[in-house]
Protein backbone atom coordinates (compact mmCIF):
# COMPACT_ATOMS: atom_id res chain seq x y z
CA UNK A 1 0.00 0.00 0.00
CA UNK A 2 1.22 3.48 -0.80
CA UNK A 3 1.42 6.00 2.02
CA UNK A 4 1.32 9.70 1.23
CA UNK A 5 3.67 11.72 3.43
CA UNK A 6 3.28 15.48 3.64
CA UNK A 7 6.76 16.36 4.87
CA UNK A 8 10.05 14.99 6.19
CA UNK A 9 9.00 15.10 9.83
CA UNK A 10 5.90 13.05 9.09
CA UNK A 11 8.11 10.59 7.17
CA UNK A 12 10.37 10.20 10.22
CA UNK A 13 7.35 9.65 12.45
CA UNK A 14 6.13 6.99 10.03
CA UNK A 15 9.60 5.40 10.02
CA UNK A 16 9.54 5.17 13.82
CA UNK A 17 6.20 3.42 13.65
CA UNK A 18 7.41 1.15 10.83
CA UNK A 19 10.49 -0.03 12.76
CA UNK A 20 8.42 -0.61 15.87
CA UNK A 21 9.56 2.13 18.22
CA UNK A 22 7.04 1.73 20.98
CA UNK A 23 6.42 0.67 24.55
CA UNK A 24 8.58 -2.45 24.35
CA UNK A 25 11.57 -0.75 22.75
CA UNK A 26 14.51 0.40 24.85
CA UNK A 27 15.96 3.39 23.01
CA UNK A 28 15.83 5.23 19.72
CA UNK A 29 19.15 4.30 18.12
CA UNK A 30 21.74 6.77 16.93
CA UNK A 31 20.27 6.67 13.44
CA UNK A 32 17.41 8.68 14.90
CA UNK A 33 19.30 10.90 17.31
CA UNK A 34 21.66 13.10 15.34
CA UNK A 35 20.95 16.79 15.88
CA UNK A 36 19.30 17.28 12.48
CA UNK A 37 17.04 14.29 13.04
CA UNK A 38 16.26 15.35 16.61
CA UNK A 39 15.25 18.71 15.16
CA UNK A 40 13.02 17.10 12.54
CA UNK A 41 11.34 14.78 15.03
CA UNK A 42 10.82 17.39 17.73
CA UNK A 43 10.12 20.40 15.52
CA UNK A 44 12.66 22.38 17.58
CA UNK A 45 15.91 24.03 16.66
CA UNK A 46 18.57 22.14 18.67
CA UNK A 47 21.57 24.32 19.48
CA UNK A 48 22.42 23.72 23.15
CA UNK A 49 21.80 21.43 26.12
CA UNK A 50 18.47 23.06 26.96
CA UNK A 51 17.09 22.50 23.45
CA UNK A 52 18.55 18.95 23.39
CA UNK A 53 16.57 18.21 26.56
CA UNK A 54 13.37 19.67 25.14
CA UNK A 55 13.81 17.65 21.94
CA UNK A 56 14.45 14.43 23.91
CA UNK A 57 11.28 14.96 25.95
CA UNK A 58 9.23 15.49 22.78
CA UNK A 59 10.77 12.46 21.02
CA UNK A 60 10.06 10.31 24.08
CA UNK A 61 6.35 10.96 23.54
CA UNK A 62 6.54 8.72 20.45
CA UNK A 63 6.96 5.77 22.81
CA UNK A 64 10.60 4.83 23.50
CA UNK A 65 11.57 4.47 27.15
CA UNK A 66 14.84 6.32 26.53
CA UNK A 67 16.26 8.83 24.07
CA UNK A 68 19.93 9.61 23.46
CA UNK A 69 20.56 12.86 21.57
CA UNK A 70 24.08 12.83 20.17
CA UNK A 71 25.55 16.34 20.27
CA UNK A 72 28.94 15.87 18.65
CA UNK A 73 28.12 18.42 15.96
CA UNK A 74 27.48 21.22 18.46
CA UNK A 75 30.13 23.66 19.64
CA UNK A 76 32.08 23.02 22.84
CA UNK A 77 32.56 19.69 24.57
CA UNK A 78 31.29 16.53 22.87
CA UNK A 79 28.08 16.20 24.87
CA UNK A 80 25.37 13.60 24.48
CA UNK A 81 22.10 13.94 26.35
CA UNK A 82 20.37 10.85 27.73
CA UNK A 83 16.71 11.04 28.74
CA UNK A 84 15.02 8.18 30.58
CA UNK A 85 12.05 8.07 32.94
CA UNK A 86 11.92 11.87 33.18
CA UNK A 87 15.59 12.12 34.16
CA UNK A 88 18.40 13.74 32.20
CA UNK A 89 22.08 12.82 32.19
CA UNK A 90 24.76 14.44 30.04
CA UNK A 91 27.70 12.34 28.91
CA UNK A 92 30.63 14.68 28.22
CA UNK A 93 34.02 14.21 26.63
CA UNK A 94 36.59 16.80 25.59
CA UNK A 95 36.30 17.86 21.95
CA UNK A 96 39.20 16.36 20.01
CA UNK A 97 40.42 18.49 17.13
CA UNK A 98 40.69 16.03 14.26
CA UNK A 99 39.18 15.40 10.87
CA UNK A 100 39.23 11.64 11.49
CA UNK A 101 35.70 11.16 12.75
CA UNK A 102 34.17 9.03 10.00
CA UNK A 103 31.92 6.39 11.53
CA UNK A 104 31.49 7.91 14.98
CA UNK A 105 27.70 7.50 15.09
CA UNK A 106 27.70 3.90 13.89
CA UNK A 107 30.63 2.98 16.13
CA UNK A 108 28.97 4.62 19.14
CA UNK A 109 25.72 2.77 18.45
CA UNK A 110 27.58 -0.54 18.07
CA UNK A 111 29.48 0.07 21.32
CA UNK A 112 26.19 0.73 23.14
CA UNK A 113 24.80 -2.50 21.71
CA UNK A 114 27.94 -4.38 22.78
CA UNK A 115 27.55 -3.04 26.31
CA UNK A 116 23.95 -4.23 26.44
CA UNK A 117 25.06 -7.65 25.14
CA UNK A 118 27.60 -7.76 27.98
CA UNK A 119 24.73 -7.38 30.45
CA UNK A 120 25.16 -3.70 31.28
CA UNK A 121 22.06 -1.63 31.86
CA UNK A 122 21.36 1.07 29.29
CA UNK A 123 23.00 3.85 31.32
CA UNK A 124 26.15 1.77 31.85
CA UNK A 125 26.27 0.73 28.19
CA UNK A 126 26.08 4.37 27.07
CA UNK A 127 28.71 5.46 29.63
CA UNK A 128 31.21 2.83 28.47
CA UNK A 129 30.40 3.49 24.80
CA UNK A 130 31.01 7.22 25.31
CA UNK A 131 34.46 6.49 26.80
CA UNK A 132 35.18 4.09 23.93
CA UNK A 133 34.20 6.51 21.16
CA UNK A 134 36.29 9.30 22.74
CA UNK A 135 39.29 6.91 22.76
CA UNK A 136 38.51 5.81 19.19
CA UNK A 137 38.55 9.43 18.00
CA UNK A 138 41.65 10.35 20.03
CA UNK A 139 43.61 7.37 18.66
CA UNK A 140 42.29 7.49 15.07
CA UNK A 141 44.95 6.12 12.70
CA UNK A 142 44.86 9.11 10.35
CA UNK A 143 44.10 7.12 7.20
CA UNK A 144 43.46 8.84 3.89
CA UNK A 145 43.53 12.48 2.86
CA UNK A 146 40.03 13.47 3.93
CA UNK A 147 37.80 12.54 6.80
CA UNK A 148 39.31 9.30 8.04
CA UNK A 149 37.85 6.57 10.24
CA UNK A 150 38.01 6.36 14.01
CA UNK A 151 40.12 3.64 15.65
CA UNK A 152 37.73 0.70 15.94
CA UNK A 153 40.31 -1.18 18.03
CA UNK A 154 40.50 1.47 20.76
Amino acid sequence: HAIAVANGTEALHMALIAVGIGDDDEVITSAFTFIATAEALSGLRVRDVESMEKAARIISRFGPRAVLVKGGHLEGAALDLFYQDGRIHCFKAPRIRTQHTHGTGCTYSAAITAGLAQGKDLFGAIASAKRFIARAIRTAPGLGHGVGPVNHFA
